[in-house]
C-alpha cells in the first residue's frame, strides 16, 4: 500500500467503518490519479471512468491496486460494472469484504 494510501487509513475518524463507501472512494480516487498522473482532488467521483480515458488494461490494474491497498477481494471488472468511484465504491460498501489471501 502507498504511504499516502496508508496514511489515509489511518487518519479517517474513527466513526468510518473499515469498509465505508468514504473510505472506498477516497482509496479509489488515488489508484485512478496515480494512474492518470494527476491529484485525487482533481478527480471526480461522478465522471464516468470511460470519459477519464482509463481502457480496459489501466482500469484492471486500478481493481487490482485498490485490492491490495483495501487487503480485501476486488473483481477485476469493478471500473466497468460500476462505471463512476460513487457507484463503484457503493458497490464495495455493500458486499461483504473477502480477505485477500
Amino acid at each position: 500500500m502507498s504511504g499516502m494510501l496508508r496514511k489515509l487509513f489511518q487518519d479517517a475518524p474513527a466513526a468510518l467503518p473499515e469498509y465505508s463507501a468514504d473510505r472506498i472512494e477516497a482509496a479509489l480516487a488515488e489508484c485512478i490519479a496515480r494512474a492518470l498522473k494527476i491529484q485525487p482532488a482533481e478527480v471526480d467521483a461522478r465522471e464516468p471512468f470511460e470519459n477519464l480515458g482509463l481502457d480496459s488494461r489501466t482500469a484492471v490494474s486500478i481493481a487490482g491496486q485498490l485490492e491490495e491497498s483495501l487487503g480485501r477481494e476486488v473483481p477485476p471488472t469493478l471500473l466497468w460494472d460500476h462505471p463512476t468511484i460513487e457507484e463503484a465504491a457503493a458497490f464495495l460498501a455493500r458486499v461483504e469484504p473477502q480477505a485477500v489471501q
